[in-house]
């Protein structure tokens, strides 16, 4: 399998919702996970994933710029934007990001990123089981 295509599918599942509507978003996600647990299994599922991302526009862009992200594969939400007229020389002291805290399941199959600490930690959907933090490499 493709590990980008798999990181990429990985990280879509939360968003699914925002992006293509709650009922399409859970039908996707099913068959994402489906997906996902075959990989996991040794099955090369990557035509049938890619199939399933490039379904419609706004999963196939938010697919895309996911994998342009590598190594990290963060959401398009978290990755950095250029401003128009800020120039690194302009401000003082040198560029920082902020990161939020990854969760991901036990078993692999779902990446959630904690945006607030107000957000209550998800339990993985397909396994029922708490996603715990992955630490920065």
């Amino acid at each position: 399998m493709d590990d980008s295509l798999f990181e990429a599918a990985r990280v879509i599942r939360p968003f699914l919702g925002q992006l293509v509507g709650p009922a399409e978003g859970g039908e996707m996600d099913g068959q994402i996970a489906d997906l996902l647990d075959r990989a996991g299994k040794g099955e090369d599922t990557t035509a049938a994933l890619r199939e399933v991302l490039d379904s419609r526009e706004a999963t196939r862009v938010f697919t895309l710029r996911v994998i342009a992200d590598a190594p990290l594969y963060r959401p398009p939400q978290l990755q950095p934007r250029k401003l128009r007229g800020i120039y690194p020389g302009d401000l003082p002291g040198p560029p920082q990001y902020i990161s939020v805290p990854k969760y991901v399941c036990p078993e692999g199959d779902i990446v959630w990123y904690r945006f607030s600490v107000g957000q209550k930690i998800p339990m993985c959907q397909t396994h029922h089981v708490l996603l715990v933090e992955d630490p920065p490499e």
